[in-house]
C-alpha cells in the first residue's frame, strides 16, 4: 500500500512540474506590458523584475514625427522558460513596441506556441511572421518576440510585408 502511496504521490509531483514548464513556454503577451503607459510607469512596473534596467534615448529617432525615443532595457525578463532581454520602445513617452530576444533554438517552439494559441500568422516571411489580430509576432533574422500597440500597427505591418 506504501508503494501506491508513493508512486501516486511521485505521479502528481511529476505532474505539477511538466504543467509549470509547459507553463513557462507561454508565447503570450506578458502581463506587464501595457501599450501608452509611460516611461515613468513602466520603469516602476519593471524595476522589481528585471536583473538590470537601463533606460536611454534614441536620437535621433528613425520613426517620422517623434520628438521623444526611449526604450527601456530590461534584462532578465521572464518570457518563454527564461530570463531574456526585454526592449521597451516609447515614442512621445507612450509604450508602443516590445522586442524580447530569445535564442536561435526557440524559434520553432515560438512559432509553435503562437501558432497554437492565434492561429495561422497574417503576415508570414522568411524573417517575420506577424499574427496582426493580436499585434504579435515573431522576428527570426533577429530572434525575438514582438508585442506592439494598435495605433502604429499599419506602421508595423508595412515593415513586416516589405521584409524578405
Amino acid at each position: 500500500m506504501q508503494l501506491i502511496t508513493n508512486l501516486l504521490a511521485g505521479l502528481g509531483s511529476l505532474a505539477l512540474a511538466s504543467s509549470a514548464i509547459a507553463g513557462s513556454l507561454d508565447a503570450a503577451q506578458p502581463d506587464e506590458i501595457t501599450f501608452g503607459s509611460s516611461v515613468a510607469a513602466m520603469r516602476a512596473v519593471l524595476e522589481p523584475i528585471c536583473a538590470t534596467l537601463d533606460v536611454r534615448a534614441i536620437d535621433p529617432s528613425p520613426v517620422p514625427d517623434v520628438d521623444d525615443h526611449t526604450q527601456i532595457d530590461c534584462t532578465g525578463f521572464d518570457y518563454f522558460g527564461a530570463g531574456r532581454l526585454a526592449e521597451f520602445v516609447f515614442l512621445n513617452d507612450e509604450l508602443k513596441l516590445v522586442w524580447i530576444l530569445v535564442e536561435p533554438g526557440d524559434l520553432d517552439a515560438l512559432d509553435a506556441a503562437f501558432e497554437a494559441a492565434l492561429g495561422e500568422a497574417q503576415i508570414k516571411r522568411d524573417s517575420i511572421s506577424l499574427w496582426t489580430d493580436a499585434q504579435a509576432g515573431v522576428r527570426r533574422d533577429v530572434p525575438e518576440a514582438l508585442f506592439y500597440a494598435s495605433d502604429i500597427a499599419p506602421m508595423v505591418e508595412a515593415q513586416a510585408q516589405s521584409a524578405p
